[in-house]
C-alpha cells in the first residue's frame, strides 16, 4: 500500500515547475523562454514530494509492548472504589506524552480501591509464563505496598500471580513501578481480565498521573514502546491526515492557477475568437473538470478515514488525470500569451 501511496502522490500536480510555468507566463508577459523551460521539466517529474509516506516514517517502531493504546490520556484506564469519588483527565506531561491523571474526590474512601488498565491484550498471552510489567507515575502523596495481576474486574479469573511492584516513596516526583508476573498453567474461561493495581493511597485529593505503560514477555523492563497494533493505526491516521493536507494544497492550487490563466484569457491583446484564446478556454475547462473529479474522490475516498489498496489505485488515475490538465493549461497559457505578444508588438 506504502508504493501505491508514492506513486499516486509522484503522478500528483503540485509540482512545482508547474507553477513556475503558468505564474511566469503572467508576471510579466514579456517573454517565454522561463514558461518553455518550466514545462519542460514539468512533464519529466510531476509532484515529486512524497507528503504521504513523509508522514509515515515520521513515526518510530520500538520493541514490542503487548498492551495497546498505551500514551492515549485516559483511553483504558479507570479507578473503582468501594466508596469513594474521583475524576480523569488527559495530562500532557513535559516531554508532551499524554499521561491519566486521576484525582480523588472528597468523598471519604472505604474498603478496596483499584486502579485498572483495560488494554492488556488478553489475547497474546500464553499460560506458565512470565511477563514484565512497567510504568512510571507521579502522585501527590507517598504510597507503599503496590499489588500488580491481571484479573478481572470484581477481582476475579486471575491470569497471573500477585507481585509486589514496590512503592512509591516520594511524592510530586516520577517514579517507575516494575514487577514480573506470572501466568497461570490454565487460563480462565473469561478472557476479560485488566491490569489490576491495589493499595494507592486513596485519601482524598490524590492525584495520581501514568504513563509509558509496558507489558512484555520475560523478565526485563525495557524503554517504552508503542504496540505494533498502535503503529498500524497511527500510520493509518497519519496517512488519510496526509491526504487530507494534499487536499488543502489542491484546492488553494486550482484557485490560484485558474486565476492565473483567466489573466491572460481576458488580456484586450489576445485576439477574441483566435485559435489561442478557444484552446485556453477549453483547457480552462478540462483542468475545472479534472480537479472537481480528483478533489470529489479525494473526499469519497477518505470518509470513512481508511483507505484500500483498491481506492488508492482509482486515486492515482485521478491524480494523473489532474497532473496531465495541469501540463496542458500550462501549455495553453504559453500559447495565448505568444499571441498576445504579437499583438503588443504589431
Amino acid at each position: 500500500m506504502n508504493s501505491a501511496i508514492t506513486n499516486a502522490t509522484k503522478d500528483m500536480a503540485t509540482n512545482s515547475s508547474v507553477n513556475s510555468a503558468i505564474t511566469n507566463a503572467t508576471k510579466d508577459m514579456a517573454t517565454n523562454s522561463s514558461v518553455n523551460s518550466a514545462i519542460s521539466s514539468a512533464t519529466s517529474g510531476l509532484a515529486s514530494k512524497d507528503y504521504v509516506n513523509g508522514a509515515v516514517s515520521t513515526i518510530a517502531i520500538g520493541g514490542r509492548n503487548i498492551a495497546t493504546k498505551t500514551n492515549q490520556g485516559t483511553t483504558g484506564w479507570h479507578w473503582s472504589m468501594k466508596t469513594g469519588d474521583y475524576t480523569m483527565e488527559r495530562f500532557d506531561d513535559e516531554n508532551g506524552i499524554a499521561c491519566c491523571k486521576f484525582t480523588r474526590g472528597k468523598k471519604e474512601h472505604t474498603g478496596w480501591s483499584v486502579i485498572a488498565y483495560d488494554y492488556i491484550n488478553r489475547i497474546m498471552y500464553k499460560t506458565s509464563t512470565k511477563y514484565t510489567v512497567s510504568f512510571e507515575v507521579k502522585s501527590s502523596v507517598t504510597s507503599g505496598n503496590i499489588m500488580c495481576s491481571f484479573r478481572l474486574s470484581n477481582s476475579s479469573d486471575p491470569l497471573t500471580n500477585d507481585m509486589v511492584m514496590g512503592s512509591i516513596p516520594t511524592a510530586n516526583t516520577w517514579t517507575k513501578l516494575v514487577c514480573t508476573l506470572t501466568t497461570v498453567s490454565k487460563f480462565p474461561t473469561d478472557t476479560n481480565q485488566l491490569l489490576y493495581l491495589t493499595g494507592m493511597n486513596s485519601i482524598a485529593d490524590a492525584v495520581y498521573i501514568f504513563r509509558n505503560l509496558k507489558i512484555e514477555e520475560g523478565t526485563k523492563a525495557t524503554a517504552w514502546t508503542p504496540a505494533p497494533e498502535d503503529i498500524e493505526e497511527q500510520n493509518r491516521l497519519a496517512r488519510i491526515n496526509a491526504i487530507k493536507d494534499l487536499q488543502k494544497q489542491l484546492q488553494s492550487e486550482y484557485n490560484e492557477n485558474i486565476a492565473k490563466a483567466n489573466k491572460v484569457y481576458v488580456d484586450k491583446y489576445l485576439p477574441a475568437g483566435s485559435t489561442a484564446k478557444v484552446n485556453l478556454n477549453n483547457k480552462m475547462t478540462a483542468y475545472t473538470t479534472a480537479y472537481n473529479n480528483y478533489n470529489k474522490y479525494i473526499t469519497t475516498m477518505i470518509a470513512d478515514s481508511t483507505v484500500t489498496d483498491a481506492e488508492y489505485t482509482q486515486y492515482s488515475t485521478y491524480a494523473t488525470a489532474y497532473a496531465t490538465a495541469i501540463k496542458d493549461l500550462a501549455e495553453a497559457i504559453e500559447d495565448a500569451n505568444s499571441a498576445r505578444l504579437a499583438n503588443v508588438y504589431a
